[in-house]
């Protein structure tokens, strides 16, 4: 769902969010998204489509850790949050 468009002569940018849900976990995140156009002759001649990869990543992800290094100092992410309830067997 786009919440802001700007558009100036033959460029437009949308900003929105969209809901995913990743069949192999069964969650569902709302990831955000940015996404210009570049038009000719109306037709979309360039674009460049940016998400929150971190949120899609986690919804698909099943098991394990993560180490992120911010700014020269690691976090580690586990694969659920602490206190989180395991997920039923299938």
């Amino acid at each position: 769902m786009a919440r802001e468009v700007i558009s100036d002569g033959n460029k437009v940018a949308a900003f929105g969010w969209f809901r995913l849900h990743a069949l192999s976990t069964g969650r569902i995140a709302d990831i955000s998204y940015s996404i210009r156009f570049e038009l000719r002759d109306g037709l979309i001649v360039k674009y460049h489509f940016l998400e929150n990869t971190f949120d899609v990543a986690a919804a698909f992800r099943s098991a394990g850790e993560w180490l992120l290094e911010t700014d020269g100092t690691q976090h580690r992410v586990p694969s659920k949050p602490a206190g989180a309830k395991k997920e039923p067997a299938r």
